[in-house]
């Protein structure tokens, strides 16, 4: 067996494990939130993740979507229009980062999942990508429902800069968020400079030798508690 596949049972085992972790823990770390309706509305599936972590109802519609960094920055800066877009389904040739997950796929990013199988949807003149849904009618079904549950009053923006997100993608976000609560989570540690004085800008170490950041997701990077973190954004 190669090393890469030794490395792969590993870190797939460590997902199960964080998994059956969140499910016995969450109810626990539950108790010390002070607001539990909120909406993440994410560039990736990180929002599926502190839902999980602390077993509480999806109240996004992009739980487990995969954003291009443009289209994501052109969706929250008007969210409550393109909620009454039609979702439509498209195929892969037609979708506005094809190049990009052609490429990841050469790389073996998609963990030996066929990325021509993956679900790709176009919200107006938004495409994003999604690998956890196995056909188009179960993600919108979700997509219909989640999308009824986001609470206006209380939305967290969320970005990272994987995707080849760009510096002018980055900039762009801190426009559009500007007097809102977002969250840029990055390896580059001279973006976080540039955005020295912007709280809502975290630099993640961990990731400093790739430049960028390639999972928050599966592992908690997070230099702060994220417990604490929600609490001090709404308070009641």
């Amino acid at each position: 067996m190669s090393l890469m596949n030794v490395r792969k049972k590993i870190y797939k085992s460590r997902i199960k494990m964080q998994r059956k972790s969140d499910k016995l823990f969450g109810p626990i770390r539950r108790v010390f939130l002070k607001n539990k309706d909120f909406t993440i509305i994410s560039n990736n599936c990180w929002d599926w993740k502190v839902y999980f972590s602390y077993q509480l109802p999806y109240k996004s519609p992009t739980v487990n979507l995969l954003f291009p960094p443009d289209d994501f920055v052109r969706f929250i800066s008007d969210l409550p229009r393109y909620m009454n877009e039609e979702l439509t389904e498209i195929d892969l040739k037609s979708f506005h980062f094809y190049d990009h997950m052609v490429e990841r796929n050469q790389k073996h990013d998609f963990e030996g999942s066929d990325f021509r199988k993956f679900v790709y949807c176009r919200l107006g003149d938004v495409d994003f990508v999604c690998w956890h849904y196995k056909t188009f009618e179960d993600l919108k079904s979700k997509w219909e429902r989640r999308k009824t549950r986001i609470n206006y009053n209380k939305i967290l923006f969320k970005m990272n800069d994987s995707f080849n997100c760009t510096f002018e993608d980055f900039k762009k976000f801190l426009e559009v968020t500007k007097g809102k609560k977002s969250l840029f989570l990055t390896g580059n540690k001279q973006w976080k400079e540039y955005a020295n004085s912007n709280p809502n800008v975290c630099y993640i170490k961990k990731f400093k030798k790739q430049g960028r950041v390639i999972d928050d997701v599966h592992h908690n990077v997070l230099p702060f508690n994220l417990t604490r973190y929600l609490n001090r954004l709404w308070k009641d």
